[in-house]
C-alpha cells in the first residue's frame, strides 16, 4: 500500500467518523447550525495547526483560486448534512461513491480530459447501483419522501463534492497543504455567518458546554481529514487514491450498527457493490 492510499483511507476514516457524529447531532440541531459550527472550530483548528506549521505567506492568488472551494464546500456540507438526518449512514456514503465517476465527469468538462465508451458505461452501472440502494425506499408515502429528499441531497452534495476535488487538483501541488484547507473552512465559516442574520427565528438552537465538545470535536476531525487528502492529492494522481473512497462503506457500516444500531440492507450492499465497480472503471483511465 502506498503511502498516498494510505492517508487517503486514514482520511475517510476521519472523515465518516465525522459524518457518524454529524447524524447524531441533526436530531438536536438544524443542519445549518451545524454546519456553521463545524467550519468556526474548523477554522480554529486550522488556524492553530498553522501557527505550528508555518506555512509560506498565501498570495492573493492562491486565496481567490481556494475560495470557489469554501462555496462549494458550504453546499456541499447543508446538503450532505441534510441527507444524514433522511438516511440511514451507510446509504448515505454509498449514494456518496458515485463522486469519483462525477469527478471523472468534470475532469472531462473543466480539464478536457478524454472520455470513453468505458467512462459512459460506468456511469450507466453507477446510476443503476443509485436506484438499486434508493428504489426499496419507495414503499410508502412518508417512508418515499424522505427516502426521496435524502437521495437528492446526496446527489447535490456529491456533485459539488467532486467539482470541489477537481479544482483542488489543480492547486494540491501547488499550494501548501495548511493554506488549502484553512481557505475552505474559513471562508465557509464566513458565508454560513453572513447568512446567519436572515435565518428563520427558532433555527438556531442554545449551546452546552457538551455541545460545544461535540462541535470542536468535529472541526478537528474535518480538519484532519481534508489534510490528509490535500497531502495525498500531493503525493500522487487522483485515479490512484480514488478507490479509497470505497472504504466508506466499511467505516458507515460499522459506525452504523455501532451508534445507531443500523445493518445495511442487501439492496444497500449491491447498490454500492455496483458503484464501487463503476467508479473503479471510471478511474481506471
Amino acid at each position: 500500500m502506498s503511502r498516498a492510499f494510505a492517508l487517503a483511507v486514514l482520511a475517510v476514516g476521519l472523515l465518516s467518523g465525522m459524518d457518524a457524529a454529524i447524524k447524531g447531532l441533526a436530531t438536536s440541531f438544524s443542519v445549518p447550525q451545524i454546519a456553521l459550527l463545524r467550519f468556526i472550530f474548523g477554522s480554529l483548528a486550522i488556524l492553530a495547526v498553522t501557527a505550528v506549521v508555518r506555512p509560506p505567506r498565501p498570495r492573493l492568488e492562491t486565496v481567490l483560486a481556494n475560495s470557489w472551494r469554501a462555496v462549494l464546500g458550504v453546499v456541499t456540507a447543508l446538503t450532505f448534512y441534510f441527507a444524514l438526518g433522511r438516511l440511514p449512514l451507510a446509504e448515505t456514503l454509498a449514494l456518496a461513491l458515485l463522486s469519483p465517476c462525477c469527478t471523472v465527469l468534470f475532469g472531462a468538462l473543466l480539464l478536457r480530459e478524454n472520455v470513453g465508451r468505458p467512462v459512459i458505461i460506468a456511469l450507466i452501472v453507477g446510476l443503476l447501483g443509485m436506484l438499486t440502494i434508493v428504489a426499496p425506499k419507495f414503499g410508502g408515502a412518508s417512508a418515499s419522501a424522505a427516502a426521496l429528499e435524502g437521495a437528492a441531497a446526496v446527489l447535490v452534495s456529491t456533485l459539488t463534492y467532486s467539482l470541489s476535488l477537481v479544482l483542488l487538483r489543480s492547486r494540491a501541488t501547488r499550494d501548501h497543504p495548511t493554506t488549502i484547507v484553512a481557505v475552505q473552512n474559513i471562508g465557509s465559516a464566513l458565508i454560513l455567518g453572513g447568512l446567519a442574520p436572515f435565518a428563520p427565528a427558532g433555527l438556531w438552537q442554545p449551546l452546552a458546554a457538551s455541545d460545544l465538545v461535540n462541535f470542536a470535536g468535529l472541526g478537528i476531525l474535518g480538519v484532519g481529514g481534508h489534510l490528509l487528502i490535500v497531502k495525498a492529492f500531493s503525493l500522487a494522481p487522483a485515479s490512484r487514491i480514488a478507490p479509497a473512497d470505497y472504504t466508506a462503506l466499511i467505516y458507515a457500516s460499522i459506525f452504523g450498527y455501532i451508534f445507531f444500531a443500523e445493518t445495511p440492507a442487501w439492496t444497500t450492499v449491491a447498490g454500492a457493490l455496483l458503484i464501487i465497480v463503476s467508479s473503479f472503471v471510471a478511474t481506471r483511465r
